[in-house]
């Protein structure tokens, strides 16, 4: 195996830079959080930041259900709507999503950047597949067991000091991101109220449907003239009642947008879309927040893009709930510097 080093910008990867290697720093700190066991084994001190590695077990039995639920599916897994394909991610147990800070000497580091790999014990792996020698090596290194499923992240932290400081005190705090959690689904009709329960509280909200609008796209940059952008969507306008706080609640179309398709020779110039309809998995829908001269606050939401205006938009409503508590756990309290 090769010699192990890390680096601040190459993730598990080959090093391919100049920058000198990271100092290691042995850890050994384990704790419970969200329903898993964490091991945070070492930190590394590098020229310019801080790198953490977060290891969280995984139980083998629950990487083996949901291997066998997609393999279950096989092809027709190609035929699940969007909504499906989200909700079937969610439920794999190695994909794990959470924010993270560092602080050092009591000073919040600037982050940097993350990547992440997946070990799959060998009775769970399907045929034909084996885990990556790369990440034989992390385990081999870390001493994690093999025959239980890992979830292993790398962050990285840039220094926010003038100079490189001499580590007396870290601490990280982990947070997971808000989680969407689809609600009702229901067709508009101006003036039309309906009511909503949220999914984690029970507590009830009207939402009342207001302005209901055919629009296009201002078709003012060219992208590229040998593609053609859907440009028709609807714009719905509604109050919700009482207010949840920012980012915790949207509407978006239960459809995606059309994909571009090629310009037919001789097609005029001139397609332009915004940045949002571009993506490989599919365009999304516009979200926007504006704010009336009385009470309650309006919202505007647009529906998913299309080639030829429909006359009729599915609805579905969205709460962003947090299932779990942020934790703070301090790593380090003894004087350590920085070569």
């Amino acid at each position: 195996m090769a010699e192990w080093k890390v680096f601040l910008d190459s993730g598990f990867w080959k090093h391919r830079g100049r920058d000198r290697a990271g100092t290691e720093i042995p850890v050994g700190k384990s704790f419970l959080w969200n329903g898993a066991l964490w091991h945070v084994p070492a930190v590394y001190l590098c020229r310019a930041g801080l790198v953490v590695d977060y290891c969280i077990e995984i139980e083998p039995e629950r990487i083996c259900r949901f291997i066998e639920k997609v393999e279950t599916l096989g092809e027709s897994a190609d035929q699940l709507s969007h909504e499906e394909k989200e909700f079937l991610a969610s439920q794999n147990p190695l994909n794990v999503k959470f924010l993270s800070n560092a602080v050092v000497n009591g000073v919040q580091l600037c982050r940097k950047s993350g990547c992440s790999l997946s070990w799959i014990p060998n009775n769970c792996l399907p045929k034909g597949r084996e885990n990556a020698p790369e990440w034989q090596g992390v385990m081999e290194h870390y001493q994690l067991d093999p025959e239980k499923g890992w979830a292993i992240h790398r962050c990285t932290y840039l220094w926010n000091f003038r100079r490189k400081p001499v580590v007396k005190s870290l601490q990280i705090s982990l947070e997971q991101p808000l989680r969407a959690v689809t609600g009702m689904k229901f067709k508009s009709e101006k003036g039309r109220e309906f009511t909503l329960t949220h999914p984690v509280t029970g507590a009830e909200y009207i939402l009342t449907v207001g302005e209901i609008e055919s629009q296009k796209l201002d078709m003012q940059r060219v992208l590229q003239e040998k593609y053609e952008y859907p440009i028709n969507y609807t714009m719905m306008s509604y109050t919700l009642v009482p207010e949840l706080p920012p980012g915790e609640f949207y509407i978006c179309d239960c459809l995606q947008s059309d994909m571009p398709k090629p310009r037919q020779a001789g097609g005029t110039d001139g397609a332009s879309a915004i940045g949002i309809i571009g993506r490989a998995d599919g365009p999304t829908s516009i979200f926007l927040v504006g704010k009336s001269d009385k009470q309650p606050q309006v919202h505007s939401a647009c529906s998913a893009l299309h080639f030829e205006p429909v006359d009729e938009v599915e609805w579905k409503a969205v709460f962003r709930v947090k299932v779990c508590e942020d934790i703070t756990v301090g790593l380090i309290e003894t004087c350590i510097g920085v070569d």
